[in-house]
């Protein structure tokens, strides 16, 4: 076939070439984003209960909905909140779990149960978490019009426009407050009258409608009937008759005007957004499931810039963060690193080679298998990511290296003197064997990264991809290497040898000779090296095996991390204040602190946005900086982040933290978890373990409880058999007494202009505002009689917990905290425990358990060392087949551990923690170190078959493939060096899988070729292996 293939070259060569154009064209076709899509295996659930405690709701929802979920199947973990008026469980499954099938079993869980929980808490709702639920853009809008007047703007014109751009899916505003129609009314007037606020609200409800009451027909015609009560005005709503009183023996209608006042209003204020200091509202921008984040980016500015045109002359629309330059900015670093990868690696090729035309195939190689490759990632669903460009990148220092065998063995038979087109033939099928086996053993442990992905969770989704990258690009590497390049090098680029084709340049005759001279001293050198190894054969292993376990002792030094932070355009800080600050209080201490860090960090951020009311608490806020583009920043996040902690000292009434993490499970990088029974137990052990972890260990910072001491609250202790005696139960007197205090809507209200307003009923601020009056209020029994809160309950005044979280069922308080520049989790995480252990022992009854950074890496690390295991069989697998012996491939694997002399030298000279993304690249340099052992038993083996003698055929192996050895490392090493050493931040999250092929393949080669020839000489005794024996 391949004979037929070579004497049809403009067939095989237009066959590749609409390979090439169908992959260009689809290049264009892939939705980039920053990761591959995942699909967390992760449910949300949200029950309300309004009224109720974080302890009622603890004691009456989460509890049996937690005894329902536990059993459920692929539950991996539960946790929960129970807060004021709401109930949150989140359930972690196993990757690859089916949801809907869990959806399902979770329905049925709550329907057996439906009838046990309180009549006043609504249906559970059940969420997925989809990654893209976070913003992909956030515009500010602001000018010197009021903050209701700039929502109304972003409401009416700013959102529907953005909302029109393709592939987005919602627009959400923020920092501005709804209009409403207000109804205050007096509890006085209504003490007066006997009514109460559910008696209003319902009476508005019904007297505001538009039914449909059936049909009639009439002279052969038939009318639907509609009976229309709608009010469309203020004055409509004053004149609602809500109910009629005697007096003096007359009988007096009650209009809503007569104990209400009725206007428009803006909702109750619960957060304020400044940018810049200046009030602002803001939209966050969302996109739909699979679609091009830099191509939404783009339409969303275009059409920005058009509603831009619309807005009033001192308003203006600001881009305050994008994630597509996020995406641009890592994805163009990693790409610049592989184009002076590639570059590099053609310039080794130049050198090694001295052949224009050689090089130029070779080079030509590289993006007709890119090309084909992205073809094969259309095919299969994938996006253009960080991550399958780094395995592109990787991908294109092994696809060199087919093209480089096959060459290098056409142009050996050329000097032999074989005419082109059979040196193309025989020196393309003598190497099919060998490279094909090669090419298998690289798969070999990228297959099991593919297949075992769900067991290594999030990061084996993210790295699937890159490994059915890496396996297309090895794939269509092959299947170039055997049929285009002896097309290309019979054919269009014909090989010559310098006898044929002399150099007649003086300048490129020295420069050639001045090349082969220094690789002949190369040679030469380390002819010398080995010839002394294969002589002291015992010293040389015990050397080799003594550095390897000099670099294994030097492990523990190595700091570990689960990943490495990437590149954020924006950085958020997290302010919290005492409970139950106002937003004033708040405003005032976020204001002073951002006057602070403007000072500090003048001229290294674009732009400052400040929150107060962050999650609608009040006592909560975030200030957050808009980064400069890359190239431009003058700080690194590390040092803005030293400049910014240093200034937290200056406010001691405030805890800060940074921002930033994504997804449901997002927590500090050390989470310590005290669970017990008694809650008070276990906040008293957590403050105090708080305070000496602060104390003690400088490498935690932003330390926090995420449970609060508790608000000021006052209990109603109500007496329920009095309240059975007067006619109520709790869920009424509970809910009328939450409309009272908190208002509530009752009905809907469209205007003539056809703007719709939520109609809410609230009582005078005065009212709300004075608890201590709570006693004097009332409610209505069944009967309509006024029954005074004090005649059924008694006010206690006390504090709360304001929510009560739970972890695996038990109450739960988690001390946070981020590790400090340089601070690594290992070491910072040993140090907590032997802390806690020997100043701060539990009491009985109280449990704790470290979570975050650490139990993740030691449940990835756990996975990765299984699939590092699968992946060396896999591998030895490949080899006995290749060599049908089981002596050569266990000399090649006992070569393997050497990598980590290289990988553990790297990382301790870059001063680099070594992260799970390093260890995966541990696990792919298991298929690629085997490769030059390959070459070298195998050759070693054919020259014994020829006759040679056992030292020689050792010495002459090494010698001869030294060259081709050097010249695929070297290729491959060189696309990954601009990576791992000059990556910036956009790089940074590959940095250290960069590092691990560099320090590993560069060592284990320099061993591989001293170590393997020395092993092949102890293994396969001069008068113990006979011809048919050797591999």
């Amino acid at each position: 076939m391949l004979k037929t293939l070579i004497h049809r070259p403009l067939t095989v060569l237009t066959v590749f070439v609409l390979l090439t154009l169908l992959g260009l064209f689809m290049v264009n076709t892939l939705p980039v984003d920053l990761f591959p899509d995942t699909d967390l295996p992760v449910i949300y659930t949200l029950t309300s209960y309004d009224g109720a405690g974080p302890e009622e709701v603890e004691g009456e929802l989460t509890d049996p909905l937690e005894d329902q979920f536990y059993t459920l199947e692929g539950l991996e973990s539960i946790t929960s909140t129970s807060a004021e008026g709401s109930s949150s469980i989140l359930l972690e499954f196993a990757y690859g779990t089916d949801l809907e099938e869990i959806k399902n079993d979770m329905r049925d869980k709550i329907d057996r149960i439906k009838n046990t929980l309180p009549e006043g808490a609504d249906e559970p709702i059940m969420m997925e978490f989809d990654p893209n639920e976070m913003p992909i853009m956030t515009i500010s809008l602001q000018g010197d019009l009021n903050i209701e007047e700039l929502y109304e703007l972003a409401e009416d014109l700013v959102q529907p426009g953005l909302e029109q751009v393709p592939d987005v899916s919602n627009v959400d505003i923020s920092g501005g407050r709804d209009r409403i129609v207000a109804v205050t009314v007096s509890a006085g007037r209504l003490d007066a009258l006997g009514l109460d606020v559910s008696t209003i609200g319902n009476t508005l409800a019904l007297q505001n409608q538009s039914m449909g009451a059936g049909s009639a027909s009439t002279g052969g015609r038939e009318f639907q009937i509609r009976t229309s009560g709608k009010v469309n005005s203020l004055e409509g709503i004053r004149n609602t008759l809500i109910t009629r009183v005697s007096s003096a023996g007359e009988i007096h209608k009650v209009y809503l005007r007569d104990i209400a006042d009725v206007e428009y209003a803006s909702e109750e204020e619960s957060s304020r957004v400044y940018q810049d200091g200046l009030p602002a509202v803001e939209l966050q921008i969302y996109k739909k499931t699979g679609a091009n984040t830099i191509k939404i980016a783009e339409n969303l500015k275009e059409s920005l810039t058009e509603i831009e045109t619309r807005l009033p002359g001192n308003v203006q629309a600001l881009v305050i963060s994008d994630e597509s330059t996020v995406i641009s900015d890592s994805l163009n670093s990693v790409l610049n690193s592989a184009l002076t990868g590639v570059l590099a690696a053609v310039f080794i090729l130049m050198i090694f080679l001295r052949q224009l035309k050689s090089t130029l195939i070779i080079a030509i190689t590289i993006p007709v298998s890119i090309l084909i490759t992205v073809m094969g990632m259309s095919l299969g669903g994938l996006t253009f990511n960080l991550v399958a460009l780094t395995g592109l990148t990787l991908g294109v220092g092994m696809i060199v290296d087919n093209s480089i065998v096959i060459i290098e063995n056409i142009f050996s038979h050329r000097e032999r003197g074989e005419r082109l087109t059979a040196a193309g033939l025989f020196g393309t099928k003598e190497m099919i064997t060998a490279i094909t086996a090669s090419t298998l053993t690289t798969i070999s442990v990228f297959l099991p990264i593919v297949l075992f992905k769900n067991d290594l969770g999030f990061l084996g989704n993210i790295f699937g991809s890159m490994g059915f990258t890496v396996i297309v690009a090895l794939l269509s590497s092959l299947f170039v290497a055997i049929l285009l390049v002896p097309v290309l090098a019979t054919h269009y680029l014909e090989i010559h040898v310098r006898g044929e084709r002399p150099l007649r340049n003086p300048i490129l005759r020295f420069m050639d000779k001045g090349v082969e001279a220094a690789l002949d001293r190369i040679s030469s050198g380390y002819r010398h090296l080995l010839n002394a190894a294969l002589k002291h054969k015992l010293l040389t292993v015990f050397s080799f095996t003594l550095i390897l376990t000099a670099a294994l002792l030097q492990i523990p030094k190595l700091g570990l991390s689960l990943q490495p932070e990437g590149m954020s355009q924006s950085l958020r800080i997290n302010v919290e204040l005492p409970l139950g600050s106002s937003l004033d209080a708040t405003e005032e201490v976020l204001d002073r602190f951002r006057e602070k860090v403007e000072e500090e960090l003048e001229g290294s951020y674009t732009s400052m946005g400040m929150t107060v009311g962050a999650r609608s608490n009040s006592y909560q806020g975030q200030l957050t900086l808009l980064l400069p583009e890359l190239e431009e920043r003058t700080l690194g996040s590390d040092e803005i982040r030293q400049r910014i902690r240093a200034l937290f000292p200056l406010f001691p009434e405030s805890s800060f933290s940074f921002g930033g993490r994504m997804g449901p499970m997002a927590s500090g990088d050390i989470n310590i978890q005290i669970r017990g029974d008694n809650l008070e137990e276990l906040m008293n052990y957590a403050a105090a373990a708080q305070e000496l972890i602060d104390r003690e260990i400088p490498d935690l910072t932003e330390i926090s409880l995420d449970m609060e001491e508790g608000l000021p609250q006052w209990d109603m202790v109500i007496n329920r058999e009095k309240l059975f005696d007067l006619g109520l139960n709790v869920n009424s007197v509970a809910t009328e007494m939450y409309r009272k205090i908190h208002g509530y809507t009752a009905t809907s209200f469209t205007d003539p202009d056809d703007e719709s307003y939520n109609v809410v009923i609230r009582l005078e601020e005065a009212d709300r505002q004075n608890l201590r009056e709570l006693e004097n209020l009332f409610v209505l029994n069944s009967s309509g009689e006024k029954i005074p809160v004090s005649s059924f309950a008694s006010i206690e005044e006390n504090t709360g917990p304001t929510r009560i979280p739970h972890t695996e069922k038990k109450r739960t308080v988690t001390i946070s905290g981020d590790l400090a520049a340089g601070a690594q989790p290992n070491f910072v995480e040993a140090g907590i425990r032997e802390l806690l252990e020997t100043e701060l022992p539990p009491e009985p009854g109280i449990e704790i358990s470290y979570k975050g950074e650490m139990e993740d890496i030691a449940e990835t690390g756990s996975v990765l060392l299984k699939i590092l295991a699968i992946a060396v069989l896999l591998v030895f697998g490949v080899m006995v087949s290749q060599f049908e012996s089981l002596r050569a491939p266990f000399i090649i694997i006992l070569a393997m551990p050497m990598l980590a002399i290289g990988v553990i030298g790297i990382f301790l000279v870059m001063g680099m923690s070594f992260d799970m993304i390093a260890l995966i690249g541990v696990v792919m340099l298991a298929g690629m170190v085997v490769n030059n052992g390959i070459v070298l038993v195998d050759y070693i083996g054919l020259l014994r078959k020829r006759g040679t003698k056992l030292h020689d055929a050792c010495l002459e192996g090494g010698v001869s493939r030294l060259r081709p050895i050097l010249m695929t490392t070297l290729t491959t090493i060189a696309t990954m060096v601009p990576l791992a050493f000059f990556a910036g931040e956009g790089g940074a999250r590959m940095q250290g899988l960069a590092l691990t092929v560099v320090g590993g393949l560069s060592v284990n080669t320099l061993i591989t070729l001293v170590f393997v020839p020395v092993l092949y000489s102890l293994f396969f005794r001069e008068s113990k292996s006979t011809p048919k024996e050797l591999p």
